[in-house]
């Protein structure tokens, strides 16, 4: 069985609050502000730049998919190197 330390565990829930805070600022007011969760879900995965664009598409169409992928790439989440 795997340990779970409560201080990683509370690092992960703020992380995930602070990047959902940002998407809801990005998105509020736009046709997009009720499917946050969609958005986080895709930022999550944090596999690279290209992965998230495609997956937004994919998710969105391509005319949302680029609308939304143009604004996720300026949060933090996204413009720092992603691994």
């Amino acid at each position: 069985m795997k340990k779970v330390s409560l201080e990683t565990e509370f690092a992960r829930y703020e992380e995930r609050m602070r990047l959902r805070n940002q998407l809801e600022e990005v998105f509020k007011e736009t046709d997009y502000d009720n499917r946050i969760e969609e958005i986080q879900k895709i930022l999550l995965k944090k596999n690279s730049r290209k992965i998230i664009y495609l997956e937004a598409l994919k998710t969105f169409g391509k005319k949302d998919g680029l609308e939304i992928y143009r604004r996720m790439r300026n949060l933090d989440a996204v413009s720092m190197e992603i691994s």
